[in-house]
């Protein structure tokens, strides 16, 4: 039974919206500066069906006095897993070793190029929001050709959430303020946990944790096979950026203006970075840099290790884009029109598009491969640019808005669309080689693993394609 601090009438709240993060710090239950990480029973976070054993107990945090980067480490690089942190004391349930040795071997593969190629999801997980750190929205995974409707499941409220899929499970948060866990094979629920608001955030697979914020500003930390909480952290703000691994820790945004990083076994914070905006989209990692746009008008280049800013450079309007990174360059949608490529280390931009036509914002996220960049609009429009020049190479029309950022799968390219259809083209051409008609508007994007692609609709279904072999 949930908790009775949890309200009894939720909506859902606006998609992306830009404004003073000091205004939606009024939102939480406690005071800005005084977030914590609660006891999970006292909060009533527990999945559906009853489950043995214990969750972690109180773990106070005391966060810093706004300024803007806040380091609760000492100024050094970030020790080993499980070093406790030197100014904070806490209390925690006790981390078995094989968690922490799946943890530590999953994020090395997500950024060791020697374990996995860094501008691309592995063949067999996609396991956060872009598929990679580098959010380039790329899969090396082989897909049927063509592939068709595997099985389907009706979870009755919207789907906005991005699938993760990891070790034959498929992970995505809806509407009805649950995170949802099926089995990959056959679509079958195995179990769900109770948030507090409706889930945007896309989920983020870590070992054997699920981490994900929902709309109440909470940062959730989820028993992968059992649904179980591990514990819960509160920002005062709706979070609907997606967790990104860093080492041990797992970095997000939040529409109270902050970049968070947090210890991934406890939830305690390691630093905290002050932008001065809300944080829509999810950051991308490159080494020891974090990149993330936001409602301030600027890309941010912020250390990895200490939360300190490196590089601002203006892109002169807000942005919910997730930056892709390919190489030294950074490629970003905005709110006002533009998709950017901007060279990150230096801060010099390359170039920016403007469709010369329709002027309509971006909230999609790109996605790069073979030189070639591409996101859809609000104009109802994929667009694909040459990575080096920006100019067009080709679009493609849809009938409604595109807030689904596409993914590519060797020369295919998947991408939905407010219109009901999932759409498969050519890289090369823009050309339709398939689709799919789902009814519902798309907004979420596809997630792909080895013979299988998910993705959720805004009418509560989510749909498994690929073909006869992969449905064995």
């Amino acid at each position: 039974m949930m908790a009775a601090t949890i309200a009894a009438s939720r909506k859902v709240l606006p998609a992306f919206h830009c404004s003073d993060p000091a205004q939606s710090a009024q939102r939480g239950t406690i005071p800005p500066r005084d977030r914590r990480i609660l006891p999970l029973r006292d909060r009533g976070f527990f999945p559906s069906r009853d489950r043995e054993g214990a969750v972690s107990e109180s773990l106070p945090n005391l966060l810093g006095n706004g300024s803007r980067s806040t380091t609760t480490t000492q100024d050094r690089d970030l020790p080993s897993l499980g070093t406790p942190s030197r100014t904070i004391t806490t209390r925690t349930c006790k981390l078995t070793r094989p968690f922490i040795v799946i943890a530590c071997i999953v994020a090395a593969a997500c950024l060791n190029p020697a374990r996995a190629q860094e501008d691309a999801a592995p063949p067999d997980s996609w396991p956060m929001f872009r598929g990679s750190p580098h959010q380039t929205g790329v899969s090396t995974a082989n897909l049927p050709d063509p592939i068709k409707l595997l099985w389907t499941t009706d979870v009755g409220e919207g789907v906005t959430s991005t699938a993760a899929i990891h070790n034959g499970r498929v992970y995505f948060g809806c509407d009805d303020e649950k995170l949802h866990a099926l089995a990959l094979k056959t679509g079958r629920p195995l179990w769900t946990y109770q948030a507090l608001q409706p889930i945007q955030s896309s989920p983020l697979v870590v070992g054997r944790t699920v981490y994900f914020g929902d709309d109440e500003g909470w940062l959730h930390a989820v028993n992968a096979r059992s649904g179980e909480g591990r514990w819960a952290f509160q920002t005062a703000s709706q979070i609907i950026s997606s967790p990104t691994p860093f080492r041990h820790t797992i970095l997000f945004g939040s529409y109270d203006g902050f970049l968070y990083c947090l210890r991934g076994e406890s939830g305690i914070v390691v630093w905290k970075y002050e932008s001065e905006g809300r944080v829509h989209a999810s950051p991308a990692v490159v080494d020891d840099n974090i990149l993330f746009a936001g409602c301030d008008e600027y890309l941010h280049v912020v250390s990895a290790n200490h939360g300190r800013l490196r590089r601002k450079v203006a892109m002169e309007s807000v942005s919910g884009s997730s930056p892709a990174v390919v190489g030294d360059n950074v490629y970003v949608t905005t709110y006002g029109e533009q998709i950017r490529s901007i060279n990150w280390k230096t801060g010099k931009p390359n170039w920016t598009f403007r469709d010369p036509d329709k002027a309509f914002p971006f909230l999609t996220s790109p996605v790069v491969a073979d030189g070639i960049v591409i996101a859809g609009g609000r104009d109802k429009i994929v667009h694909a640019l040459d990575a080096k020049t920006g100019k067009e190479k080709w679009r493609f029309q849809t009938k409604g808005r595109i807030d689904s950022s596409a993914v590519i799968v060797g020369r295919r390219v998947f991408v939905g669309s407010s219109d009901g259809k999932l759409y498969e083209l050519d890289l090369k051409t823009g050309k339709q080689r398939w689709q799919f008609d789902a009814g519902g508007p798309i907004t979420a994007s596809p997630a792909v693993v080895a013979g299988r692609l998910v993705i959720g609709t805004l009418d509560g279904a989510v749909y498994c394609f690929g073909g006869a072999s992969s449905a064995r």
